[in-house]
């Protein structure tokens, strides 16, 4: 019993005292043994009917009650601790993995909106290049003022990117 309360401070200061009441139940019954053996039957009838024994054994019964009792409470209150934590950890580990898809989720959202970005830009730059070129070869002469739209335009779509 005291390794089993070793944990515990007041069950360990009750051990003394079960364990004199242990000893004392122990000696009472040696001495109803010794009254039998040395005197008579009556004798160590009437010694067992005194209820010596049974009142320290009683005592002793209610003692270890008390320590279990006790003990008890102390794994219902860590056993409700246990739950708790076990509560909190699952808790802990669903709300980790929403945030984690959801971050998932928003990194892709970026990645798309920028790949569309990126193509419309494209597309954009490929319909400028194709209008320059169609008017770079539809007529003779190049002039200033086509190459300075045709500077501008390219501007705008090195811009965009």
């Amino acid at each position: 019993m005291e390794r089993l309360v070793a944990d515990n401070p007041t069950q360990q200061s009750r051990i003394p005292e079960l364990r004199e009441k242990i000893d004392l139940r122990l000696r009472l019954l040696e001495e109803g043994i010794a009254i039998r053996r040395d005197q008579n039957f009556d004798a160590a009838r009437t010694f067992v009917l005194s209820d010596r024994g049974k009142v320290v054994m009683d005592e002793v019964r209610a003692q270890t009650d008390a320590i279990r009792q006790l003990e008890q409470t102390l794994l219902s209150e860590r056993d409700a601790e246990m739950q708790a934590a076990y509560r909190t950890a699952v808790f802990s580990g669903v709300v980790t993995g929403l945030l984690g898809a959801l971050l998932a989720a928003v990194v892709a959202y970026l990645v798309r909106r920028t790949n569309i970005n990126r193509r419309r830009q494209e597309g954009f730059i490929k319909q400028v290049v194709e209008q320059d070129e169609t008017g770079l070869h539809s007529g003779p002469v190049f002039e200033s003022r086509q190459a300075l739209d045709l500077q501008q335009r390219w501007q705008e779509a090195v811009d965009t990117l």
